[in-house]
């Protein structure tokens, strides 16, 4: 009960904690330690390993269950951020951007087919209290494949960038 009371005040973040929780593919946790650190609030340490993801959004949001020693109140079907990038919306107000997030959801998709363990680390909440990650399946990182490829661009989590989606390199005809 206390560990499920410690991990709710870790995730909303409404009490300064520093935490570090591995999870084996087993479900068993190892280093249950959880330590007062002033001024600290979720650190630049928290790992959850060995997720399962439950759906892709986009190219940029998946849907997540946590291992199952975490409750499923906190740990059930949790939405995704991937940090440091942004894709085309599915939703897009132009064909170009449409298309763009429909190509970049299916390279997450098909790297997730070959997937042998999904990590998410530096875990935080962003401004629309998903969580915020650096997403890795079998320890590549996706954002960074996905900014390599073409398929994403940079973002700070602030204010997005106008991207003209049809000039990116996947939109592009192979001559």
């Amino acid at each position: 009960m206390l560990l499920r009371l410690l991990f709710l005040i870790l995730v909303t973040g409404c009490f300064p904690l520093h935490a570090t929780r591995h999870f084996l593919i087993d479900g068993s946790a190892e280093g249950d330690q959880i330590e007062q650190m002033e001024m600290a609030s979720a650190s630049a340490d928290d790992v959850f390993t060995a997720v399962a993801v439950v759906k892709v959004i986009d190219g940029d949001t998946l849907t997540v269950n946590l291992p199952d020693t975490i409750p499923d109140v906190f740990g059930h079907e949790l939405p995704v951020r991937i940090r440091h990038i942004d894709t085309a919306e599915m939703k897009g107000s132009g064909k170009c951007e449409r298309d763009m997030a429909v190509k970049a959801k299916n390279v997450v998709i098909q790297l997730l087919k070959s997937t042998k363990q999904i990590d998410l680390e530096d875990v935080e909440r962003d401004k629309f209290f998903r969580i915020d990650a650096v997403v890795r399946f079998d320890g590549v990182s996706v954002g960074q494949y996905l900014l390599d490829k073409g398929y994403a661009t940079p973002y700070d989590g602030e204010i997005k960038k106008k991207v003209a989606w049809c000039l990116m390199p996947p939109m592009q005809k192979k001559k």
